[in-house]
């Protein structure tokens, strides 16, 4: 259960954006009828953001999540250095969010190839999946530039099946995974395709990265 848990922060994350989109379709509808449904979807919303806060608190202060985390902090081996298995913590402690990725084999070669963190589940009902590091507010916004920029260079074909992850220096990396095209467009230094499938279907998987600002300063 303890994998399950662990990433109810980032799920209240996403319903919070969901949220801020609904509130824009209020402020920009003229249906006051429409309104009234999506006013009170707000509402509820809210009553669930509260619970989930309430859920995470407990189980962050949960003696049995306590004792799943010591257990999986005193996991390695007697010969790794106590500065390795710190760091390795530290990676472990960031993998938060299960990925969603239709092909994990596939995945963990794209992970690979971009430089995204990740590490399988062994054990509970997300057995076999991964996990990934939780996506923050830049990372949605980014994938709306991302997807702003392919419509501005006529590539809305690339559109489809939308996917964020973080690289291991926090990096953005919005994918795509579009049925009706295969091969990269010229001039287009920006967007990179992987021949890895995360979406599945012999779909490609494209990609466009952000550098963090913080990166962009080393």
């Amino acid at each position: 259960m303890f994998d399950d848990y662990i990433y109810i922060g980032s799920i209240a994350e996403k319903i919070k954006l969901q949220k801020a989109e609904i509130e824009r379709l209020i402020l920009d509808g003229d249906n006051g009828e429409v309104n009234g449904y999506l006013k009170k979807a707000v509402a509820e919303i809210e009553h669930a953001l509260a619970d989930l806060k309430n859920a995470t608190f407990e189980a962050i202060t949960s003696s049995e999540i306590k004792e799943s985390i010591r257990e999986q902090e005193n996991k390695g081996t007697g010969s790794a250095s106590r500065h390795q298995k710190e760091a390795d913590q530290k990676a472990s402690s960031a993998l938060v969010e299960v990925a969603l990725v239709n092909d994990p084999y596939e995945a963990k070669l794209f992970f690979d190839e971009f430089d995204i963190p990740y590490r399988e589940i062994t054990r509970g009902e997300n057995k076999g999946k991964l996990k990934v590091k939780s996506i923050r507010d830049i990372d949605w916004d980014n994938r709306m530039e991302a997807e702003r920029k392919l419509r501005r260079f006529h590539l809305g074909i690339v559109i489809d099946h939308p996917n964020i992850f973080r690289d291991k220096d926090d990096n953005t990396v919005v994918t795509f995974s579009p049925y009706e095209i295969s091969d990269l467009p010229k001039d287009r230094p920006w967007l990179e395709m992987s021949d890895h499938s995360i979406y599945g279907n012999g779909t490609k998987t494209f990609v466009v990265r952000f550098i963090s600002e913080s990166n962009r300063r080393c």
